[in-house]
């Protein structure tokens, strides 16, 4: 493993309890998340997808294992995107969303690491989380979604 890392921070106007399921139900993430359900029971050890609508039923976009899930303040998972072909072949990375109250606030960090030293996905989720994270933090606190990929 090496140095390379992904940080993204933002202050969200809505409570822990409310970012985690926006984080953690499909209901949220299909709004913001490029149309994408995210499907788990979140228990340490389970798996997790990222489910898209395909042309025969839903494909699996991401998917990875929970690592730690501490509601409402440490969400953490393995990170895997075997339908694209450039890293499919990739050593799973982590995502770990830290949240901190701020007042009536939460303030959200995403930390994206454990990147292989030729990572293909580093590049990627570096030029993606602000957009996911922008839609959630908008659907949050506007109550209307906005699906920021095609800016992307």
């Amino acid at each position: 493993m090496n140095d390379l890392k992904y940080v993204y921070e933002t202050l969200i106007a809505a409570s822990r309890e409310d970012v985690w399921q926006g984080l953690t139900l499909a209901e949220f993430t299909r709004q913001y998340w490029h149309s994408t359900r995210v499907d788990s029971d979140w228990t340490v050890g389970s798996g997790i997808r990222f489910l898209v609508d395909g042309e025969h039923g839903d494909e699996i976009g991401c998917e990875g294992t929970i690592l730690k899930s501490d509601y409402p303040a440490e969400l953490s998972y393995t990170w895997q995107f075997p339908r694209n072909p450039v890293t499919r072949d990739e050593t799973p990375s982590r995502v770990t969303f830290f949240l901190d109250a701020v007042g009536t606030h939460t303030r959200l960090r995403v930390v994206h690491d454990r990147f292989p030293d030729d990572s293909k996905m580093h590049p990627i989720v570096s030029g993606g989380w602000m957009y996911v994270i922008a839609g959630l933090k908008t659907l949050l606190e506007t109550g209307k979604a906005v699906d920021f990929s095609k800016f992307m």
